[in-house]
Formats: structure tokens, C-alpha cells, sequence
């Protein structure tokens, strides 16, 4: 099993090994990218050495920070749910303009919440005490002052590997829209307080740069999945974690489910209290037979409605 070398509790591996089938595609997304298996084995290693020292320290910010996961993998199913891709073809302009919609989005939404988790164990690794109120600080806090010690053991934690410009600049050119087209296919972005800088750079640059943004938050959001999966025991007995998810996101994860067995998702329909969501079999098969293959789909929709998410065992 791939996921075997990096549990130290196979028990809690086997008992959610229908959640880690899921997890083999965000780890083929980074698997042949050897400085983004060192960061997801980095960050293990973060975890487990802080546990050593403060495991109760650590099991309460873990369920402090549980919504983390929640509300990340929430905004990454909206995000490449909702999104079209556009082909090789589209106009430099565009392809820019979703590029950058991409690097934005992915990072405020999705890499800020692991980042926050892995920031808090990294304080308390190099200081000795936890940061508070981890949730309040903005992105260019975190990346500002995230320990020189561990960044310099995974600079593609913060940095992208080729402009060198750091995920919260990067977030900022996409939310401030500070680029631009300066030749045919050139970008100019500017970025930085005080004095800005300015890059210019080509496309194929800027789909490295979200290639590299979307396997950090892969490599990332493993370590940190492994981590609380196998300590979910005990964050659970501090209490229920907070796990709010609406029902939109419930359902378009059912609508990715539906997709790996051969449906696609016609529309989502509601009507006072009632949701109704409409499928076709792209296979053509028999009503019945096709059924049985949505089944574990239709009992995740039956339970939709739930306000909180179940949680691994």
C-alpha cells in the first residue's frame, strides 16, 4: 500500500482505507516530483517531532484548527467543479486570466488553511510555544514569519522554485490583479509594499508556477490529512470538532463521486425544502444496474443534509 510507509498506526489507515483510495490522486499529483515528496515527508516529520514534545499541546490545536481541512477541501472542490479549463488554443489573455483566477483562488482558499496548521507546529517546534490566534494572521504574516530554519529545508513551502516569488505575492498579484499582457504572450506582474518589483515572464511560466502552487498544497494537505486521521481519536475526545459544511459543497463532492462511475450531473434543482439533483448514465445502462454502481453516492446524498461532516473513525 502506498500510504504504509507514512502511518506509524496502520490500524487507522485500514479502518479509512476507502478515504485513502480517494487520497491516491492527490499523491500521484506530486508522487514523481521529488522536492514535493521531501516537503509532504518535512512536514510528517514537523508533526511527529512536536507530538513527542507537546502531544497535548498538539491535540489541542489540532482540534482547534480541524475546520482547517474542512473548509480547504470545501473550497477545493468549488474551485475544480465550477471551472472549465481552457484549451492550448484560447487567447493569451485568457488563459492568463484563469491561470491567475487559479493561483488565487488555491492559495487563499485552500493552501492558507494546511499552511496555518503546519505554521502553528513550526512555532512551537523552534520557539517552544504555540502561536495564538493562528486563524487572525494574514497571509504575508504567515509567510513573513514562518522559521528560517525549517524554510530553508522546503523553500517550495513558501517560494516557487523558478520566479522565487513567495505564495502570498503570488495570491496578491491574483486578488489585486496587478498584471498584465506586455507582449503577445509576456506577463508583467507587480507585487511588494514600498518599492514594488516588477517580473515579466511567459505563460509557460505561469502555468509552472500553478502547477507548483497546486502539488505544494497536495503534498501539504497529505502530511497534514495523515497526521490528523491517525490522532483522530484523541482530538475527538477534547470534543466534537467544528465541522460546518453547507450543502453545496456536499453536494458537488457527490457530483465528483457520480463522475468516477460513469454518471454526469445534469443539474441541481431546489424547491422549497426539497433538492433534487438530476444524473444521465454516460454507459447507457440498465436503470437498475446503474443504480447499484451510484449506491454509495445515493447514501452519501441521503445524509447530505447533515451540518457536520462524518468524521474519519
Amino acid at each position: 500500500m502506498l500510504f504504509g510507509p507514512y502511518f506509524r498506526r496502520p490500524a487507522q489507515l485500514q479502518a479509512n482505507i476507502d478515504s485513502f483510495l480517494i487520497e491516491l490522486r492527490n499523491l500521484a499529483c506530486f508522487s514523481e516530483h521529488p522536492e514535493h515528496m521531501a516537503l509532504m515527508e518535512c512536514c510528517l516529520a514537523l508533526h511527529r517531532r512536536v507530538l513527542r514534545t507537546d502531544r497535548a499541546g498538539a491535540y489541542k490545536m489540532m482540534h482547534e484548527l480541524f475546520q482547517n481541512k474542512a473548509a480547504s477541501d470545501e473550497r477545493w472542490i468549488n474551485i475544480f467543479q465550477m471551472t472549465n479549463r481552457l484549451g492550448l488554443g484560447a487567447a493569451a489573455q485568457d488563459l492568463a486570466f484563469q491561470l491567475f483566477g487559479t493561483i488565487g483562488d488555491v492559495a487563499e482558499g485552500c493552501f492558507k488553511p494546511q499552511l496555518q496548521i503546519i505554521y502553528s507546529f513550526a512555532m512551537r517546534d523552534t520557539t517552544g510555544e504555540w502561536p495564538q490566534q493562528v486563524t487572525s494572521l494574514d497571509f504575508g504574516a504567515l509567510v513573513a514569519n514562518f522559521p528560517a530554519s525549517l524554510r530553508a529545508q522546503v523553500p517550495i513551502l513558501l517560494s516557487d522554485p523558478d520566479l522565487n516569488i513567495s505564495v502570498n505575492q503570488w495570491r496578491n498579484i491574483a486578488a489585486h490583479k496587478s498584471f498584465k499582457l506586455a507582449g503577445p504572450k509576456t506577463i508583467q506582474v507587480n507585487y511588494g509594499k514600498g518599492t514594488p518589483q516588477t517580473a515579466r515572464f511567459g505563460l509557460h511560466r505561469l502555468r509552472n508556477v500553478s502547477r507548483w502552487l497546486i502539488r505544494t498544497h497536495g503534498a501539504a494537505r497529505l502530511a497534514n490529512t495523515i497526521i490528523f486521521v491517525e490522532h483522530m481519536r484523541e482530538i475527538v475526545s477534547l470534543g466534537q470538532p467544528v465541522t460546518d459544511r453547507p450543502l453545496s459543497a456536499t453536494v458537488l463532492g457527490i457530483g465528483h463521486g457520480l463522475s468516477t462511475v460513469g454518471f454526469e450531473v445534469v443539474r441541481w434543482e431546489v424547491k422549497k425544502r426539497e433538492g433534487m439533483l438530476v444524473v444521465s448514465d454516460r454507459l447507457t445502462r440498465e436503470p437498475r444496474g446503474a443504480l447499484i454502481h451510484a449506491s454509495k453516492q445515493l447514501v452519501e446524498l441521503s445524509i447530505g443534509w447533515r451540518p457536520v461532516q462524518e468524521l474519519p473513525r
